[in-house]
């Protein structure tokens, strides 16, 4: 018996070494502020909500012999070390993108956002009349993303019904593969590239970002710097509306009181990528047809048995 979350682990190593050999690519490794970044903002909150599910599943166990087996079959390491290979491949990945496809489809993109105008130029407008733009600078792009990240795995934690927690992380983790290889399929920069958004902090950083990557794309992966790590560009798909749609459908199915919440949160992400240009339109159905892909995948196939007679367990209780 295998979790999805290590196949697809495994997989996607396999996919990287093919690329390594095929295309003489390179591994990269982020420095010591990176990858503390990386802990604090996806890796760290796993880790907290599986200690909290682990105190909680010996609290609530009545057989405790019963709960350490369910505990050594399925948790917390399975889920968490494959978590941390996928976001490891995943920034590869997308530093890798634009070296395997040169081809940018930005003015393809942008043309297609041309025909729907008036949408764009109304969520602009909203996002001044709601007066949005006075807290532009606070970065609520990321930091309200990472609270859905964390908070869904916490809730997912205190669920009683433990393939919850396998599900929510399996398909994150999915959207971050799948994503990940997709950015070399059809690469962007992103709409900035041809007017600033609504935001001057993050029109600099995207400048900052754009040179850094754009030296790092022009010497084919030499001209590396480890800070960088996290900082390519990669406009299609949106993997932040990605995984914040995933979070939204867990809350509306298991945590349903935060329902309302989330998807509040989810709205606001999807007016500031466009607002503040680091998407064009056409990246949110991409995304969202990432998050549909996952959700079903980390919802069907979770667990993986190659048994003669293997069943798929729906539920795991204490």
């Amino acid at each position: 018996m295998i979790l999805l979350i290590e196949l697809a682990a495994i997989l996607g190593f396999i996919v990287s070494v093919c690329l390594i050999k095929i295309f003489g690519l390179h591994y990269y490794f982020p420095d010591f502020t990176t990858f503390n970044f990386i802990l604090k903002h996806y890796l760290g909150p796993l880790f907290f909500a599986l200690v909290i599910m682990v105190i909680v599943f010996f609290w609530q166990s009545k057989r405790k012999q019963a709960a350490i087996q369910k505990l050594v079959k399925f948790m917390p390491l399975r889920l968490f070390i494959p978590f941390a290979v996928i976001i490891y491949l995943h920034f590869n990945f997308k530093l890798w993108a634009q070296i395997l496809n040169h081809f940018l489809f930005d003015d393809f993109y942008l043309s297609l956002d041309q025909k729907f105008q008036p949408l764009l130029d109304f969520f602009d407008f909203f996002y001044y009349f709601a007066g949005l733009n006075l807290v532009s600078n606070l970065n609520l792009y990321h930091s309200l993303f990472v609270f859905m990240f964390a908070f869904s795995f916490i809730l997912a934690s205190l669920n009683k019904d433990r393939t919850v927690i396998i599900k929510i992380v399996t398909a994150t983790a999915l959207v971050l593969l799948i994503g990940g290889i997709a950015y070399s399929f059809a690469p962007a920069i992103g709409p900035f590239i041809y007017r600033d958004g609504l935001s001057n902090t993050d029109a600099l950083f995207q400048q900052k970002m754009l040179n850094s990557y754009q030296d790092f794309v022009a010497s084919q992966g030499q001209n590396y710097q480890k800070e960088n790590f996290v900082n390519a560009i990669a406009a299609m798909p949106s993997l932040h509306i990605a995984n914040a749609l995933v979070f939204v459908y867990f809350a509306y199915y298991y945590f349903r009181h935060f329902f309302p919440v989330f998807l509040i949160i989810f709205i606001f992400l999807v007016i500031e990528a466009l607002v503040l240009r680091w998407h064009y339109l056409i990246d949110i159905p991409a995304g969202v047809a990432v998050a549909m892909l996952s959700i079903f995948l980390a919802n069907k196939y979770f667990i993986l048995d190659f048994g003669k007679n293997a069943v798929q367990p729906k539920t795991i209780k204490d």
